[in-house]
């Protein structure tokens, strides 16, 4: 089974309110309540209330109970049951009568702390809603007695009077004495022990605390037994006020989501962001906007297809008309998708009607700054949606080879951003995914004001990875620049060198098969029934009288409005508007740059050579310059170059490099850990869920994982507390994927070509006899793919650290480097280490000092340089 995206706000109160009435119902049974409930709500037979390997719920002791449990400790195991789960409704008013018997009960019990923070949760969920629904205009009394206000005081009044105090007191001893009296003290003991100390055993905070857990560890055991069936109490709420309530957190919960998008976007316009990172967030939220709206489809619209319900949920925001939801304008946006969806499929090209239009009551109007901005939205959104719809026709509008044309198109098949609207012209059915997904893509625009700049950094990727390789072309033949290329990345290199021409066709200005294509003459008569009615709605509203067909027509053209129909001056326009598809295809060019890269530094190991080389000066030679490239990649490739630790004496330093020369097979370098993950978020809905909860993982701050303690299994890993919100995740993901997606930044292919070239001057230093022509001193350029350069640098560096080992072991001064050429100016003390140590120190003291060491892809950096944005002339 598939993870699911984080709930929002509503599944996450649904979640706490069972968590605590499941507590309260089994306290209440145990204390003597009899439920008058006949019949169980319902049952889930062989449900598993743990997941496999995790730890379950248990009871922290007191007294002869908490030591038989310490005496135990060696012998405790966590094993997974299959539990049957059985649900019970529970009113208001006997969450009050249970409360009650458990606070009159001699055991003295009361609320543990997680079930309290669960409580206290869900009450402030409540209040927001409360505060929000009492500036409504329904029935003042009924809101107070019979709905939110009233429900919240019985929680309160329930959190007060069960609430833990500072200081637990122990259970009431019986006055009697006598062993009936002893008895009950210690079923007392037991009572508070199941009942007032749960907790998550051992990580209190790792693990998620659910209604099937708290149901498992409240339900009395028999010694050596495992719980069989375990209670669940669900509350029973009026179906009015709950969907009230589902409506009001779907709202909060995409109001955050649209803010996460702008805030991302917003870091990405100032240069803290690349491209890749923004469009990874954005969509994963656009997925979360999904996720959410089906989770309060099912529940306000119980058994009904939920992929067409943004009418159903707009008329039920309508009953709360005068609150505002105006910080996503989904009436607009859904006007904009409904009448494309109109015309979409009945010819080509679709003749959309403008949201000019709009303005024919009232012409003076349409020429508002506010009115040419929504005008502009309308149009880019219109033919973004044009040009999803042509990757249906490539096969027969298509000029270029049919591959071609279908890989050009591909990678819209798959943002997130065409998923969601592709359904309002296929099946003309409108969701509120597709109507938030194209206010997110006007926020971004917006941003960008209007231009579109981030084709232009794609653009500059395109020809950073062109000059990298040095693609020439000749008939059927690609060649690829001067250098000897391993055969395992061939493939990758025709695929990168596709990809580049494909980036290269899409450019702003390129060649456009929809020259010659033409929606038609606009006129009132032909415009869009839909978008007529709402003209005629308009003027009725204002007292406005419409004149005739034939006189608006005339106004139409006086203001100079015309259908929407395809862009005639890009060949592929969602190429250039569409953010999403761009940081997808960025991505894509990303990936494929970095697997050649690291299968060109293990074939030429100089990479690998100079980290040995300059980890082995930092180490020795106590060199203060720093390289910090290299240092991260020593952090992400240490178990293919120094196999799994950072060597800090010479005996390591020699150790790591037998290694790394007799074992060549493990030395391989590997692509950014997590590249595979974050392809998964730009990839299919299946993918995008298994990627999400991957990246959580990784995402877990040190500090939550157990270190110190060996028991905890290694199965306990998956079952770490996930995010629970789409805010919360968001707030994470942006917080760590900068950092993963700045680590794909490494240019490897430009670093291997540099260090093959350092290696080479050193070896050139170290043999200078070899390169001397004999008619003149001057130095021979060494051929550097003529040599494995990394492999003889290592054996070098081994060689001399071999020396001076041996030396001073045998009580013998170590030979040291020759005042030659490269070392005359080292010092005694570097000197000392052997004869090669001084030669590359003086070749890596000039180039740390003199070059621009820090080989990455400017436009893959967080941080990176950005285009100048030139404000709009629309």
């Amino acid at each position: 089974m598939l993870p699911d995206y984080p709930v929002g706000c509503y599944a996450q109160y649904k979640k706490d309110t069972s968590i605590f009435t499941t507590w309260l119902g089994n306290a209440a049974q145990a204390c003597g309540y009899e439920s008058k409930v006949a019949h169980p709500a319902g049952t889930s037979s062989a449900q598993s209330a743990t997941t496999p390997g995790a730890p379950v719920p248990s009871q922290q002791r007191k007294g002869k109970a908490k030591k038989a449990t310490q005496k135990a400790s060696t012998k405790r195991y966590t094993p997974s049951v299959e539990v049957e789960i059985i649900k019970y409704p529970v009113t208001t008013e006997q969450l009050l009568l249970q409360a009650e018997a458990v606070y009159q009960n001699r055991a003295n019990i009361r609320m543990p702390l997680t079930v309290k923070e669960s409580l206290e949760r869900a009450i402030r969920t409540r209040q927001k809603c409360a505060d929000w629904y009492q500036k409504s205009e329904n029935d003042s009394s009924d809101y107070a007695e019979d709905g939110h206000l009233h429900f919240i005081k019985v929680l309160r009044d329930i959190l007060t009077k069960l609430s833990p105090e500072e200081s637990q007191t122990e259970p009431k001893r019986e006055s009697k004495k006598g062993a009936s009296a002893a008895r009950k003290d210690e079923a007392n003991i037991e009572l508070q022990n199941r009942f007032s100390n749960l907790t998550v055993e051992e990580v209190d905070d790792s693990f998620e605390l659910t209604p099937a857990q708290v149901a498992v560890a409240t339900t009395k055991k028999a010694k050596g037994k495992q719980v069989r069936s375990a209670d669940i109490f669900e509350l029973i709420v009026e179906k009015t006020f709950d969907d009230v309530l589902a409506i009001f957190c779907f709202f909060e919960d995409l109001h955050k989501i649209r803010d996460h998008v702008r805030q991302t976007w917003e870091d990405h316009k100032s240069g803290k962001i690349n491209l890749v990172t923004a469009a990874i967030i954005t969509h994963v939220a656009m997925r979360m906007v999904r996720s959410a709206e089906e989770d309060v489809c099912s529940s306000v619209f119980p058994g009904e297809p939920n992929d067409d319900k943004f009418h159903p949920l707009h008329e039920c925001m309508q009953r709360f008309d005068h609150i505002s939801f105006d910080r996503i304008n989904f009436t607009r946006m859904a006007f904009t998708l409904t009448k494309f969806g109109n015309v979409a499929g009945a010819q080509w090209p679709p003749p959309i009607t403008p949201y000019g239009l709009l303005f024919l009551p009232e012409p003076h109007k349409a020429y508002l700054p506010v009115s040419k901005k929504l005008m502009h939205e309308d149009r880019i959104l219109s033919q973004l949606l044009i040009d999803m719809m042509i990757v249906d026709m490539a096969k027969e509008k298509c000029p270029y080879p049919t591959e071609i044309g279908a890989s050009l198109f591909a990678p819209t098949k798959a943002d997130a951003f065409t998923s969601a609207l592709r359904p309002a012209w296929k099946q003309r059915n409108l969701s509120v995914t597709s109507v938030v997904a194209c206010q997110m893509i006007t926020d971004i625009l917006e941003i960008n004001n209007y231009v579109p700049t981030l084709h232009k950094e794609i653009m500059d990727f395109r020809t950073h990875v062109s000059k990298s390789f040095n693609f020439k072309q000749t008939d059927d033949t690609l060649h690829v620049g001067n250098i000897e290329y391993p055969r395992s990345i061939f493939d990758t290199l025709v695929e990168t060198h596709q990809t580049l021409n494909l980036i290269h066709l899409s450019r702003p200005g390129g060649p456009n098969p929809w020259t010659d294509d033409d929606p038609g003459v606009l006129t009132y008569m032909n415009a869009d029934p839909f978008v007529k009615g709402v003209v005629e709605d308009i003027a009725k509203d204002g007292g406005i009288e419409l004149g005739s067909p034939e006189e608006l027509t005339e106004i139409i053209r006086a203001h100079n409005l015309a259908f929407i129909g395809p862009d005639k001056s890009e060949f592929s326009f969602s190429m250039v508007w569409n953010p999403l598809h761009l940081g997808g295809l960025a991505f894509k060019l990303a990936t494929l740059y970095e697997n050649a890269g690291v299968e060109i530094a293990t074939f030429y190991s100089s990479i690998s050579a100079c980290a040995h080389i300059y980890n082995a000066l930092r180490q020795l030679t106590k060199m203060n310059l720093k390289w910090p490239v290299m240092e991260r990649i020593i952090q992400l490739q240490i178990k293919p170059i120094f196999a799994g630790e950072v060597p800090t004496t010479r005996k390591d330093i020699m150790n790591r490099l037998t290694l790394r020369l007799k074992a060549p097979n493990r030395s391989k370098l590997q692509s950014t850990p997590w590249s595979e993950e974050l392809r998964g978020l730009l990839g299919s809905e299946d993918a995008a869920r298994r990627a999400l909860l991957l990246i959580e993982q990784k995402m877990e701050p040190t500090e939550s994982k157990p270190q110190s303690n060996r028991r905890t299994s290694k199965k306990a890993s998956s079952t770490q507390k996930r995010r629970t919100t789409p805010d919360s995740l968001l707030s994470s993901l942006r917080e760590h994927v900068p950092q993963m997606v700045d680590d794909m930044s490494i240019d490897y292919v430009r670093l291997s070509k540099r260090c093959n070239h350092l290696l080479g001057v050193i070896f050139e230093l170290q043999f200078p006899d070899l390169f001397r022509d004999n008619t003149s001193s001057k130095l021979k350029p060494i051929d550097q793919d003529a040599y494995k350069l990394g492999e003889t640098a290592m054996l070098s560096l081994q060689k001399s650290l071999r020396q001076v080992e041996n030396a001073r072991r045998n009580g013998r001064a170590p030979a040291v480097a020759a005042e030659g050429e490269g070392t005359a100016s080292a010092a005694p003390e570097l000197r000392a280490h052997g004869t090669y140590l001084p030669l590359v120190y003086k070749v890596f003291e000039k180039f740390l000092t003199e070059e621009d060491c820090d080989f990455r892809v400017p436009s893959m950096m967080a941080g990176g340089p950005r285009p100048v944005i030139v404000e709009s002339t629309e």
